[in-house]
């Protein structure tokens, strides 16, 4: 009988996370902090790639949203200052009314 050939084992890169285990970094993007912390990007380069992302998908940061919340006086602008992330400068309200659809 001729021998089958079997698929070879591939072994799972022990710096991985498993993928039934959700992963959790606090204060921050969890992809984010995985890039850095698994050294495929630097804390700078990360800051220009968010930078690049945000003005050409229309997306607005955590910080950005809670300005606007503050705007319409769902939460004040002391406590989203004191508990949001400040990564970029945020852009002028009357933008992010428009990209909110205010």
């Amino acid at each position: 009988m001729p021998e089958v050939n079997k698929p070879a084992v591939q072994k799972k890169p022990e710096n991985l996370p498993e993928p039934h285990k959700p992963v959790i970094a606090e204060g921050g993007d969890t992809i984010a902090r995985l890039l850095v912390e698994q050294g495929l990007i630097t804390p700078a380069k990360l800051i220009y790639v968010k930078r690049i992302s945000i003005e050409t998908s229309g997306l607005i940061t955590l910080m950005e949203d809670g300005i606007a919340k503050a705007a319409r006086g769902k939460v004040s602008l002391p406590e989203v200052m004191r508990r949001l992330p400040r990564i970029l400068k945020p852009r002028p309200l009357h933008e992010l009314r428009c990209l909110l659809g205010e």
